[in-house]
C-alpha cells in the first residue's frame, strides 16, 4: 500500500518549518537589494566612462586604480572621450542643464603627472573661466583628434555668439596643451543648413572633417578637409533628395 497523503501533526510542523526557513531567505534578499539600489535614488545623474547609463557620475580610473568623480557635477554628464596628447589623458564630456533654458557645456579635463586638473569648457571662449551664459548654447555633437601638434575640437551650435546664425552651424578651435585658439566656423557665410554631428580625423597631412547637413526637405553628408590653403569647400558625399 502506498504512503498516505494524510499530513500527520509531524509532517506539518516539518512542512511549516520549511516554509518558514523559505521566508526568511526570501525576506534577507529583499533586505539586501533595497540596500544596494537605496544609493542610486540620492544619487546624482551621470555617465559611467565605458558609456553605460547609471547613477555615477563620469568616472575613470586613475593611476592608483581608485574610481575618480572626473566630471563631478549635478548635472546629466554624457557623450565621453578620452585623448592621449603629450603624455597626458584628456577627458571630455557634455553636461546639460535646464533651468532656466537648456544649455550644453562641453568640458574638457586633463590627467598629468600632479594627478588631475581643473574643469575648462571647451565652447566658452574663455575656457577658463568655465559655464557661462548665453544665448543657444547647445552642442549638437563633438570631436576632437591631435593634428600637427596641436588638439582639435569641433563642435556643432546653433549659437549666434560663436556662428552666423541659430540654424546650427560647425565650428572648431585648437589646444596646444596651454594655450587655446579663438572658435572658428567651418560652415560656409549665410548657410541656412542645419549642420551637425561633426566627425573630425587626420591622415597625417590633412584634417578631415565630416557632418550632417541639409534641411527637413532632405539630409546628406558632406566633407571638407584643411591643408596648406586652408579649407576646401564640402563635397557631398551622399545625396539628400535621394530616397530612403
Amino acid at each position: 500500500m502506498g504512503q498516505s497523503s494524510i499530513y500527520t501533526p509531524k509532517r506539518i510542523l516539518r512542512t511549516t518549518r520549511s516554509l518558514a526557513g523559505t521566508s526568511a531567505v526570501l525576506a534577507i534578499l529583499a533586505i539586501l537589494a533595497i540596500l544596494v539600489l537605496l544609493p542610486a535614488v540620492e544619487a546624482r545623474h551621470g555617465l559611467c566612462v565605458d558609456g553605460s547609463f547609471g547613477p555615477a557620475a563620469l568616472i575613470m580610473p586613475a593611476p592608483d586604480l581608485e574610481p575618480v568623480d572626473v566630471s563631478y557635477h549635478d548635472e546629466p554628464d554624457f557623450q565621453q572621450r578620452l585623448v592621449s596628447y603629450r603624455g597626458d589623458l584628456h577627458v571630455t564630456w557634455l553636461t546639460e542643464e535646464e533651468d532656466p533654458e537648456v544649455t550644453e557645456y562641453l568640458f574638457m579635463r586633463t590627467l598629468g603627472p600632479e594627478g588631475w586638473g581643473p574643469r575648462l569648457v571647451v565652447n566658452n571662449p574663455v575656457p577658463e573661466d568655465g559655464e557661462f551664459k548665453g544665448v543657444d548654447i547647445r552642442v549638437a555633437g563633438y570631436d576632437l583628434v591631435e593634428h600637427e601638434g596641436l588638439l582639435w575640437f569641433v563642435w556643432s551650435t546653433p549659437s549666434v555668439e560663436q556662428a552666423d546664425g541659430n540654424d546650427g552651424d560647425i565650428v572648431l578651435r585648437t589646444f596646444d596643451g596651454t594655450d587655446w585658439g579663438p572658435i572658428v566656423e567651418v560652415t560656409r557665410p549665410g548657410d541656412e543648413a542645419i549642420d551637425n554631428t561633426p566627425s573630425l580625423t587626420s591622415d597625417g597631412d590633412r584634417l578631415l572633417l565630416a557632418w550632417t547637413t541639409g534641411t527637413q526637405a532632405g539630409r546628406g553628408i558632406v566633407m571638407s578637409w584643411m591643408d596648406d590653403e586652408g579649407w576646401t569647400d564640402p563635397v557631398e558625399v551622399t545625396d539628400p533628395a535621394a530616397p530612403g
